[in-house]
């Protein structure tokens, strides 16, 4: 294996470039970055309090810049995006996700 590393390392940076969401900011009329790192920043305080992994904060925040990057969000509906990634991300990642009560 330790022949193959340096490949398997070109690979994988080759595979993370393609696979990252494209500058979508320019695209959402009602969003700006402010409101992105205000978003992040709940969803933190979220993660904390729900005592989540941190494997789960950050394929929340990826679902969130993907669902961006191909969908025009109004600022209202925001923290919605938000709280579904962390449900989705959840269900990926943790033993026990969180549940959405009334």
């Amino acid at each position: 294996i330790v022949e193959y590393v340096e490949d398997i390392y070109k690979f994988y940076k080759l595979v993370e470039n393609e696979s990252r969401p494209h500058d979508y900011m320019n695209s959402q009329p009602e969003i700006n970055e402010k409101m992105r790192a205000i978003l992040v920043d709940w969803l933190t305080d979220v993660h904390t309090k729900f005592d989540l992994s941190t494997e789960t904060l950050y394929l929340t925040i990826n679902i969130i810049d993907r669902f961006l990057a191909v969908k025009t969000v109004p600022r209202k509906e925001l923290q919605l995006v938000g709280i579904s990634a962390v449900l989705m991300a959840s269900k990926y990642e943790e033993i026990w996700a969180p549940e959405v009560n009334n």
